[in-house]
């Protein structure tokens, strides 16, 4: 037995389409209904950010200091997607960086933006190192809205790999001996 289909009329192709138009159009009411009702008008939206494949570590010691962060000793990590982790004696923050070189080259620039935390009175603030290789030497610049006049900082440090995939885990007392 042969079943011969014959073709659409132009009625039924007519329903069909608008069929789908009224479903769009239902889903998209929808969609537009559960955005405006979701949240309440002062929530703050959340951005997730997961640290990359761990590259380097920088232990620093300070020898011209910030005087609102009295802390001589830090150890930083990078990671390969931009982000990075500092860690102290009073401060554990986290961020992104931008370099310029690498760190094999005589002398290279890193430029850390650190994300709003407690740390900076839940501000961003700017952090401009310039790295010489050659003596182990920096210099820091620090641009703090909050605090418009800080002064230039330097200090000395050595680079090592960095093994630590998540340093959200870290305390000062567990990094202390990171890249020793």
């Amino acid at each position: 037995m042969t079943s011969i289909r014959t073709a659409p009329t132009f009625t039924a192709k007519w329903r069909v389409v608008a069929g789908i138009l009224v479903l769009g159009a239902a889903a998209i009411t929808t969609v537009n209904a559960t955005r405006a009702t979701a949240a309440p008008a002062n929530a703050h939206g959340t951005v997730t950010v997961r640290f990359g494949t761990p590259t380097k570590l920088q232990r620093f010691k300070y020898t011209d200091l910030y005087e609102k962060k009295p802390f001589p000793d830090a150890v930083l990590l990078y990671y390969d997607n931009g982000m990075y982790a500092i860690l102290s004696q009073g401060e554990n923050h986290y961020g992104t960086y931008v370099k310029q070189g690498d760190f094999t080259d005589a002398t290279f620039t890193v430029n850390f933006i650190s994300l709003p935390s407690e740390d900076w009175s839940g501000t961003s603030v700017l952090h401009t190192l310039v790295f010489d290789n050659a003596a182990g030497t920096f210099t820091q610049q620090l641009t703090n809205p909050l605090d418009p006049n800080v002064p230039k900082q330097t200090g000395h440090f050595t680079t090592a790999d960095n093994t630590i995939a998540d340093p959200t885990q870290l305390t000062w007392d567990s990094a202390q001996n990171l890249g020793r």
